[in-house]
């Protein structure tokens, strides 16, 4: 699917086609179409979340010329047609006007969308997926968040699902707030902390993900020694959100945080990982160190405060390393890419 589509069939999939958006690019791809209307504009652009200093720059001054009023001026118009406006069934009635469209990342196994839109109750978001696994990641997003135990912090309300043929549509409330700074230590760390399970710790075989583990160290230099390490190690279990990073977590009106986006969730996974991932991806997308002086900032923070009482809590004991290289091999052995070169490196030493 070309970027033009997603756009029409996202707003299709929610009942807001037969009107035109004004088109964001960056680096030569379509990343937002904003309305024309102001506030919904504004709340469009929110949806994109920059973590480097120049896409920050650019989203401000995208910002200030939508105050403006200017955006409808020098944005590229996209008229999305009304012949695609039957894929709205099982929607609100959606102010057409207000939709805007984040695209996601054109790389995911499934093209993805997030759009958001005004209906009687206020601003509310879809998440948006295409084709048969796309429907499938929603259902099983939609299935995670029900699974998670009541009364725990951190889990977005889910206002409902449904399907068009092969577009998968999960709605939520639109969270007014700010997205996390990943220096924000303490909030973060606390949420992990009240994710840990009430129930007696297990071995680290029986948990969902060992699979992934145990087929990535598999096939490697040194991977049976240390799978056999990790054999025996019992741990706490905890809700794995699966993607925790601070551009997934938001602070809203009331000072809660939430987590967003739980494809990737489990109501039982093993407690850390989602650590590992935090502290990687914000070290690897944003300030782009390489794949040794990750290692080195990874451990050296694992063994500080809050951390290293979360991660006692969680039954690491003396067992960082050994747990640090089973959550990059299990991000590698199954959804999640992108820390290949850091496996490598901490395998190496």
């Amino acid at each position: 699917m070309t970027d033009f589509e997603v756009i029409s069939r996202s707003l299709a999939a929610v009942g807001a086609a037969g009107r035109e958006v004004f088109l964001v690019k960056k680096g030569g791809r379509v990343l937002l179409a904003l309305p024309g209307e102001k506030e919904a504009a504004l709340i469009a652009l929110r949806l994109y979340q920059p973590q480097r200093t120049v896409a920050k720059v650019f989203v401000r001054a995208i910002s200030f010329a939508v105050h403006l009023g200017l955006h409808k001026s020098f944005l590229k118009r996209m008229w999305v047609g009304e012949e695609t406006s039957g894929e709205g069934e099982g929607m609100p009635a959606v102010v057409a006007e207000t939709a805007g469209v984040l695209i996601g990342n054109p790389d995911h196994l499934v093209r993805r969308a997030i759009v958001s839109f005004r209906t009687g109750n206020g601003f509310e978001v879809a998440k948006v997926a295409f084709g048969e696994k796309g429907v499938n990641l929603i259902e099983r997003e939609a299935t995670t968040i029900k699974s998670l135990p009541e009364n725990v912090r951190g889990i977005p309300r889910l206002l409902g699902t449904h399907h068009t043929g092969e577009i998968g549509v999960m709605r939520m409330p639109y969270l007014k707030g700010r997205f996390l700074s990943a220096d924000d230590v303490e909030s973060y760390v606390t949420l992990l902390t009240d994710w840990l399970r009430d129930e007696p710790s297990c071995l680290l075989e029986d948990f969902p993900e060992w699979e992934g583990i145990e087929r990535t160290l598999s096939g490697r230099s040194d991977g049976g020694e240390i799978l056999e390490c990790l054999k025996g190690l019992k741990l706490t279990p905890g809700i794995r959100h699966g993607d925790f990073a601070p551009w997934n977590l938001i602070r809203d009106e009331n000072d809660e945080i939430l987590a967003l986006d739980w494809e990737w969730g489990v109501p039982r996974g093993v407690p850390g990982f989602d650590l590992i991932h935090y502290l990687t991806q914000e070290l690897r997308l944003v300030q782009r160190l390489t794949p040794s002086a990750i290692v080195e900032a990874v451990e050296f923070t694992l063994s500080k405060e809050p951390f290293s009482t979360y991660l006692r809590r969680a039954g690491w004991g003396d067992s960082h390393r050994e747990l640090f290289i089973a959550a990059l091999a299990f991000s590698l052995g199954s959804n999640l890419k992108g820390s290949e070169a850091i496996l490598e490196d901490l395998l190496s030493q």
